[in-house]
C-alpha cells in the first residue's frame, strides 16, 4: 500500500510538469485500488483484535497498521486531487519558473513519504524521528511557492488561473508532507510506546506562530473558482486569520474531518458535491452542528437566500461583494457564535481567561493550569452548555493527526477539576 500510494504521489507531479493528461488520468483511476487496500487492513485489524485480544507490543502493532494505512489513503487522495489539477492546467497557459518549484516541492515531498516508509519496513526509529524533525522544510517550500505565485499573478494577469491551481498542488504536496510527519510519530510510539513530546517542526507565513494557533481562528475556504479563491487566501490571511482552501465539496468534508475549523466559506456551485449538500451534512453531524458556516455565492435570488439559511448558513454573502464587507462578516459571526475567538478574554460566570497571556483566574484569584487543561477549559468556555464525549475533545483539543489514548483525555479532566 505504501509503494502504491508513493507511486501514486510521483506519478501526480509527472504529469503535472509534463502537462500529461493520459498520465494524471491513471493516477486518478488507482485511487480506489488504494481505498480498498485502506478497508481491507481495517478489517483485518479489527478481526485480529476480536479474535486474539492483543496487548502491549501487538496492541499498538496492530492499532499503528491502520492509523498508517488511513495516511495512506489520504496521501493518495490528494495525489488525485492533484492529478486533478494536471488535466486542468495540461489545457491553461504555461507557467514555467512556479512549474519548477512545485516539481522541486513534490520531489522532496516524495522523499520523505519513501524514508518513513523505509523506516517501517526496516523498523528504524531514528529514521523516522529524521523524517519528524524534517517537517519545516516542506513548510519552507510551500511558503516560498506560495509568495512567487501571487507575485508572478500581479506581473502578468493572464497566468491567475493556471497559478492559482498551482497553489492547490502545493497545498495539497503540503499536506501529504503532514500526513508523512503523521506516520513518523505513529511509527515511534508503535516501536518504543513512547510518544513524541517535543513541538513538530513547524515554519511560518501563511500559519500562525506555534504557540498562537490556538488563539487564531483557523478558516476553511472552499471555492472553486480560482483567482476568487487565491484572493480571499490572500485578504483574510492578511486580516490574521489562518487559512487553508480547497475546491470541491468532497475534499472540503475529507479537510474538516481532519482538522476541524473554526469557520467556514462555502460556495454553492461546487464540483463532487454542492455546497448546499456540504451544509446539509455538516448540520447533520453532532460535531459540526454548530460549526460557523458563510456561504459565498453568485446565487442571489431571494428563494436561494432562504435556502441557503434554511439549511444551517449562518450568514449568506452574494457575488460579486465588498472584501472590506465580508471581512466584517466573518467578525461579526465569530463573535456570535464563537464569542472567543473573537477576543483575548474570554468570561463565564467567574471564571476569566487571558488567551494571549494563559492565564486563568477564578473570583480574581489567578488559577493555575498546564496547557493541555488551559485548552480544555479554553474550549469548554467556547462552547457552554455543551456535552462532549472523549473522541470529540481529543479531535478538538489534541488534534486528529496526534495518537493518543482516549483515557488521556480523564487524566486531564481530572486535573482541570482539581484546579
Amino acid at each position: 500500500m505504501g509503494g502504491l500510494a508513493e507511486a501514486e504521489l510521483l506519478d501526480s507531479i509527472r504529469a503535472i510538469a509534463k502537462r500529461d493528461v493520459e498520465l494524471a488520468h491513471a493516477v486518478i483511476g488507482r485511487d480506489a485500488k488504494l481505498d480498498e487496500l485502506e478497508m481491507d487492513i481495517e478489517r483485518k485489524a479489527i478481526r485480529l483484535i476480536a479474535l486474539r485480544q492483543p496487548v502491549a507490543d501487538d496492541l499498538r502493532r496492530t492499532v499503528a497498521a491502520m492509523k498508517i494505512s488511513m495516511n495512506l489513503e489520504r496521501c493518495g487522495d490528494l495525489a488525485k486531487n492533484i492529478a486533478k489539477r494536471a488535466v486542468v492546467i495540461a489545457e491553461s497557459e504555461p507557467v514555467t519558473p512556479p512549474m519548477r518549484s512545485i516539481e522541486r516541492m513534490g520531489e522532496l515531498v516524495a522523499v520523505r513519504l519513501k524514508d518513513v516508509l523505509d523506516a517501517f519496513a526496516s523498523r528504524d526509529v531514528d529514521r523516522a524521528v529524521a523524517v519528524w524533525q524534517r517537517d519545516k522544510e516542506v513548510d519552507e517550500h510551500y511558503d516560498a511557492i506560495f509568495r512567487e505565485l501571487l507575485t508572478y499573478m500581479m506581473g502578468d494577469p493572464r497566468t491567475i488561473a493556471s497559478c492559482a491551481h498551482l497553489l492547490f498542488v502545493a497545498k495539497n504536496l503540503e499536506r501529504i508532507g503532514d500526513h508523512a510527519t503523521n506516520i513518523a510519530e505513529i511509527l515511534h510510539y508503535e516501536i518504543t510506546g513512547v510518544e513524541l513530546t517535543e513541538q513538530r517542526p513547524k515554519w511560518g507565513f501563511p500559519r500562525a506562530s506555534k504557540g498562537l494557533t490556538d488563539v487564531v481562528p483557523y478558516i476553511l475556504v472552499v471555492e472553486d473558482e480560482d483567482a476568487l479563491a487565491t484572493l480571499l487566501q490572500y485578504n483574510l490571511d492578511k486580516e490574521g486569520y489562518r487559512v487553508e482552501v480547497c475546491g470541491d465539496g468532497e475534499e472540503a468534508l475529507m479537510m474538516i474531518d481532519e482538522k476541524q475549523p473554526d469557520l467556514v466559506v462555502l460556495d454553492w456551485m461546487l464540483p463532487t458535491v454542492s455546497g448546499i449538500e456540504v451544509c446539509r451534512r455538516l448540520r447533520q453531524r453532532s460535531d459540526t452542528r454548530n460549526l460557523p458556516i458563510i456561504m459565498l455565492t453568485a446565487r442571489g435570488e431571494e428563494t436561494d437566500r432562504i435556502r441557503g439559511l434554511d439549511t444551517g448558513a449562518d450568514d449568506y454573502v452574494v457575488k460579486p461583494f465588498s472584501m472590506t464587507e465580508f471581512c466584517a462578516r466573518i467578525r461579526a459571526v465569530l463573535r456570535r457564535i464563537r464569542p472567543g475567538l473573537a477576543e483575548d478574554r474570554v468570561r463565564c460566570g467567574d471564571i476569566t481567561i487571558d488567551r494571549v497571556a494563559h492565564r486563568v483566574k477564578r473570583g480574581g484569584a489567578e488559577v493555575h493550569l498546564g496547557p493541555t487543561e488551559f485548552r480544555l477549559l479554553d474550549y469548554f468556555m467556547q462552547h457552554p452548555g455543551r456535552v462532549f464525549s472523549r473522541e470529540q475533545l481529543l479531535n478538538a483539543v489534541w488534534g486528529s493527526d496526534v495518537y493518543v489514548e482516549t483515557r488521556t483525555v480523564d487524566v486531564h479532566i481530572g486535573r482541570l477539576r482539581r484546579a
